[in-house]
């Protein structure tokens, strides 16, 4: 009987998942559906315990990486690939919704939108977002790809997309991923050269926004900072 139940577990799980029954599951047993796609003709209840009693969390387990997660029996090199996919798949979607929204006039879109370009990245990445005179998005650039704690910008990257967009100003955002978005001494000073460095090409630099892993910091709309980079 014991085999009988099993046999028929995968697909009581996916019609489950069908009738809206997951939304309150413990994560292991979304992480058990998930690996039920991916790995055919296997018990994969078991895997999924090992891999959060490995990771800690559903969020470690799909943000860790491939070599890591094939360290787990019954993990192979298909299924790490399908897990690692997922967190990708969810950066293509949130900045997908930026293309609906791209007047960056107030606070709560430009926060929005620099949400959807870095929200998921685990690690400091820079974006330059280049507009029109009437603050409308042109396009965005990732400018830097840094370790947790820092980021280096290519500033010869800078100048090339600003004038191929023929921008008239730009949004500087960059990332703290692991915790509050209050700028650091770096990041003011970092906030002072690229504002001067635009006014060169006579940009205006609207406004250095940090994504916080909660909240967003507006260097535009906060005075203690603006009066160091007027």
């Amino acid at each position: 009987m014991a085999d009988l139940e099993r046999r028929g577990h995968r697909e009581r799980m996916r019609q489950s998942f069908i009738a809206g029954g997951y939304e309150t599951a413990p994560d292991h047993n979304v992480l058990e559906l998930f690996l039920s796609l991916v790995i055919p003709q296997k018990d994969v209840k078991q895997i999924a315990y090992d891999l959060m009693n490995k990771f800690g969390s559903l969020e470690k387990v799909f943000n860790a990486p491939i070599d890591e997660l094939m360290e787990v029996k019954g993990i192979k090199e298909v299924s790490a690939v399908a897990i690692s996919v997922i967190p990708e798949i969810n950066k293509r979607i949130q900045r997908s919704v930026n293309e609906e929204r791209t007047i960056l006039q107030y606070a709560d879109k430009s926060f929005e939108f620099c949400r959807n370009l870095l929200s998921l990245e685990k690690k400091e990445i820079v974006y330059i977002i280049t507009l029109n005179s009437d603050i409308s998005v042109i396009r965005y650039y990732k400018i830097s790809d840094g370790s947790v704690n820092s980021a280096i910008v290519d500033f010869r990257k800078l100048v090339s997309y600003v004038t191929c967009d023929n921008a008239s100003c730009v949004i500087l955002t960059h990332n703290h991923p692991t915790g509050s978005p209050l700028p650091s001494a770096y990041d003011i000073d970092f906030t002072i050269k690229v504002k001067e460095f635009l006014e060169k090409l006579d940009v205006v630099l609207y406004d250095h926004i940090i994504v916080g892993r909660d909240e967003c910091f507006s260097f535009q709309l906060d005075s203690d900072c603006m009066k160091f980079v007027k």
